[in-house]
Protein backbone atom coordinates (compact mmCIF):
# COMPACT_ATOMS: atom_id res chain seq x y z
CA UNK A 1 0.00 0.00 0.00
CA UNK A 2 1.55 3.69 -1.14
CA UNK A 3 0.90 6.50 0.90
CA UNK A 4 -2.75 7.90 1.69
CA UNK A 5 -2.49 11.61 2.74
CA UNK A 6 0.74 12.52 1.05
CA UNK A 7 -0.45 12.65 -2.85
CA UNK A 8 -2.91 15.19 -1.45
CA UNK A 9 -0.90 17.59 0.11
CA UNK A 10 2.62 17.41 -1.99
CA UNK A 11 1.08 17.45 -5.41
CA UNK A 12 1.49 20.24 -6.65
CA UNK A 13 3.74 23.89 -5.43
CA UNK A 14 0.59 25.60 -4.09
CA UNK A 15 -0.63 22.82 -1.70
CA UNK A 16 2.59 22.30 -0.73
CA UNK A 17 2.83 25.98 0.82
CA UNK A 18 -0.56 25.99 1.88
CA UNK A 19 0.05 22.96 4.11
CA UNK A 20 3.37 24.87 4.82
CA UNK A 21 1.58 27.40 5.64
CA UNK A 22 -1.00 25.73 8.18
CA UNK A 23 1.58 23.91 9.97
CA UNK A 24 3.64 27.68 10.69
CA UNK A 25 0.06 28.94 11.57
CA UNK A 26 -0.95 26.28 14.13
CA UNK A 27 2.98 24.42 14.83
CA UNK A 28 0.99 22.54 17.83
CA UNK A 29 -1.41 21.06 16.34
CA UNK A 30 0.68 18.51 14.04
CA UNK A 31 2.42 15.11 14.47
CA UNK A 32 3.96 13.31 12.02
CA UNK A 33 2.27 9.62 11.39
CA UNK A 34 3.04 7.43 8.58
CA UNK A 35 0.81 6.82 6.03
CA UNK A 36 1.63 2.83 6.44
CA UNK A 37 0.12 0.62 8.61
CA UNK A 38 1.89 -1.43 11.65
CA UNK A 39 5.48 -2.84 9.83
CA UNK A 40 8.29 -5.00 11.00
CA UNK A 41 9.51 -3.52 7.47
CA UNK A 42 12.38 -0.53 7.70
CA UNK A 43 12.35 0.20 4.46
CA UNK A 44 8.37 0.60 4.28
CA UNK A 45 8.65 3.43 6.91
CA UNK A 46 11.65 5.08 5.71
CA UNK A 47 9.73 5.19 2.61
CA UNK A 48 6.54 6.67 3.91
CA UNK A 49 8.78 9.20 5.58
CA UNK A 50 10.53 9.79 2.25
CA UNK A 51 7.74 10.98 0.64
CA UNK A 52 7.12 13.72 2.53
CA UNK A 53 10.56 15.29 1.69
CA UNK A 54 9.69 18.21 -0.26
CA UNK A 55 7.55 18.91 3.35
CA UNK A 56 10.06 18.91 5.21
CA UNK A 57 12.24 21.13 3.10
CA UNK A 58 9.92 23.78 2.89
CA UNK A 59 9.34 23.69 7.11
CA UNK A 60 13.08 23.51 7.49
CA UNK A 61 14.99 21.98 10.08
CA UNK A 62 13.33 23.09 13.32
CA UNK A 63 9.72 23.21 12.50
CA UNK A 64 10.19 19.82 11.40
CA UNK A 65 11.70 18.36 14.35
CA UNK A 66 8.78 20.21 16.41
CA UNK A 67 6.20 17.85 13.94
CA UNK A 68 7.99 14.83 13.63
CA UNK A 69 9.63 14.73 17.38
CA UNK A 70 8.65 17.57 19.94
CA UNK A 71 4.45 17.09 19.13
CA UNK A 72 4.25 13.65 20.12
CA UNK A 73 6.36 13.82 22.92
CA UNK A 74 4.27 16.63 24.19
CA UNK A 75 1.26 14.76 23.74
CA UNK A 76 1.77 11.61 24.99
CA UNK A 77 3.80 12.74 27.98
CA UNK A 78 1.07 14.80 29.04
CA UNK A 79 -1.31 11.55 28.12
CA UNK A 80 0.19 9.68 30.59
CA UNK A 81 0.15 12.22 33.36
CA UNK A 82 -3.29 12.69 32.63
CA UNK A 83 -3.70 9.02 32.61
CA UNK A 84 -2.23 8.51 36.06
CA UNK A 85 -4.32 11.44 37.74
CA UNK A 86 -7.17 9.92 36.56
CA UNK A 87 -5.62 6.43 38.39
CA UNK A 88 -5.26 8.10 41.34
CA UNK A 89 -8.42 9.57 41.69
CA UNK A 90 -10.59 6.36 40.61
CA UNK A 91 -8.73 3.51 41.97
CA UNK A 92 -12.02 1.15 42.13
CA UNK A 93 -12.02 1.45 39.08
CA UNK A 94 -8.66 0.29 37.85
CA UNK A 95 -8.37 -4.25 38.00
Amino acid sequence: MGPVVAPYVIDTPEHLKMTAELIRKYPDRFIYGSDQAATADWNVVTNSYDVWEPLWRELGPALTQHVLKDNYVRIFDQSKRNMRAWERAHPQKIE
